[in-house]
């Protein structure tokens, strides 16, 4: 898999994991440490995307833009 393609996957991924999020986030069935597990999640994916290992170093590139209405999808 290329390196974008990789990239592109893991913010799809976070984005569901955010998308989770919205749906329990107020849930009394689910506990904090559930929500901040999927935070943790969420945030190390997007900084693996973004992460450049041949700089060794985190790298700006352009991200891709999610939907609004489908957080899975992008546009």
């Amino acid at each position: 898999m290329k390196r974008r393609e990789q990239a592109l996957l893991l913010l799809r991924k976070a984005a569901q994991d955010e998308a989770l999020l919205d749906q329990v986030l107020t849930s009394d069935q689910v506990s904090d440490e559930i929500i901040g597990f999927h935070c943790q999640q969420a945030a190390e994916k997007i900084l693996k995307a973004y992460y450049n290992p041949d700089a060794s170093a985190l790298t700006r590139i352009d991200p891709p833009v999610l939907s609004k209405t489908d957080p899975g999808i992008l546009v």
